[in-house]
């Protein structure tokens, strides 16, 4: 009896120590959580950035293309007057190169910005994989969590019959039950085995 009692405690509290080291875990893989959803909302938030330059720097491009065209336009049109005017021809036609020059500069920035755009969409999406990947941990603990406890909980009360039932024994002892004695700690061992299969 009392070598069952004492596997009872030591049982009790194996499953005290690792459901505190469950609750460790759980605390942890929360914390891992909140930061990569923080990161998540950092990506999102460059992505967001990312965008609104690229709509600014389009709308530069536009705007420079419409200036670009309607410098050309003036060329042609005032191309016969500008011939006496060789210098100052060619100083316009100087901005018109740097205008060129700017603009393929500006394309490049375009190109560069959507390049980044892409790999952060990228790591977005590896963060929301890694934050979904968590969240299934989480639940599989949560579930052998409840699981320990519920066992945690049938070994308590186990214990409680068998300390009503010894109880009972030591008040009956001049009338021993030796046949019912043996019952409950088959019953015991039983419990034992089912609480350390689950």
């Amino acid at each position: 009896m009392e070598v069952t009692f004492k596997l009872l405690k030591d049982k009790i509290a194996s499953l005290e120590e690792e459901r505190q080291n469950l609750l460790t875990r759980l605390r942890k893989t929360k914390a891992e959580s909140e930061e990569f959803h923080a990161n998540f909302v950092d990506q999102k938030q460059k992505v967001q950035d990312s965008q609104k330059i690229i709509q600014r720097l389009h709308e530069d491009k536009i705007a420079l293309e419409t200036r670009l065209i309607s410098s050309r336009q003036i060329l042609v049109a005032q191309e016969e007057s500008l011939r006496a005017r060789d210098q100052d021809k060619k100083s316009f036609k100087a901005k018109i190169a740097s205008a060129d020059m700017h603009s393929r500069d500006k394309d490049a920035r375009l190109q560069s910005l959507q390049n980044e755009i892409t790999s952060l969409k990228l790591e977005i999406q590896n963060l929301e994989d890694d934050k979904k990947k968590f969240k299934d941990v989480e639940i599989s603990w949560e579930r052998e969590r409840r699981n320990l406890e519920n066992a945690l909980k049938e070994a308590k009360m186990e214990l409680e019959r068998v300390q009503r039932e010894r109880i009972l024994l030591v008040r009956d002892k001049e009338h021993p039950k030796e046949v019912r004695l043996i019952q409950s700690v088959n019953r015991i061992n039983v419990r034992n085995l089912i609480v350390t299969e689950k």
